[in-house]
């Protein structure tokens, strides 16, 4: 069993996780943009869009510079599922004693920092969820969430 207590302790953890990255949850950014008015492609599509540009000084030498949305290593994962049916019997499924329901993917923005940029321990952890009214099967980061 592990026990973290203490910055000490979790800087020792941190340590040996390294050259490793660990993934964050970034769904705040999907929520934000689509509060702004943006649908989900277009609000995913621009954190990931990187903007290259140049620029031609006086003596003819040319600079290229490439831009985010965001600073960070932001990237796309799937995050659950979302159920499309109801749960019941499907022809041919493997497992008769288990309900079958068809299901679609979910996706959300993640960030990949360093381990020793986390500072708690929870920040590391992930967790599933399901949402039964609205047919949700979720991983999440309770802590990023709350």
């Amino acid at each position: 069993m592990l026990k973290i207590d203490g910055d000490i302790e979790l800087g020792k953890l941190t340590r040996k996780l390294m050259p490793g990255y660990v993934l964050l949850e970034r769904r705040e950014l999907m929520a934000q943009a689509m509060q702004d008015g943006q649908d989900a492609i277009d609000a995913m599509l621009d954190y990931l869009t990187v903007h290259h540009r140049s620029q031609i000084d006086t003596n003819g030498h040319v600079t290229w510079s490439a831009e985010r949305k965001t600073k960070g290593w932001i990237v796309p994962f799937a995050c659950g599922f979302h159920g499309i049916g109801e749960l019941g019997l499907a022809e041919q499924q493997r497992d008769l004693n288990t309900p079958h329901r068809f299901a679609e993917s979910l996706v959300t923005l993640g960030e990949f920092v360093m381990p020793y940029r986390l500072k708690r321990l929870d920040d590391l952890l992930w967790r599933s969820r399901y949402d039964a009214q609205n047919k949700l099967y979720l991983i999440e980061q309770h802590s990023r969430n709350a």
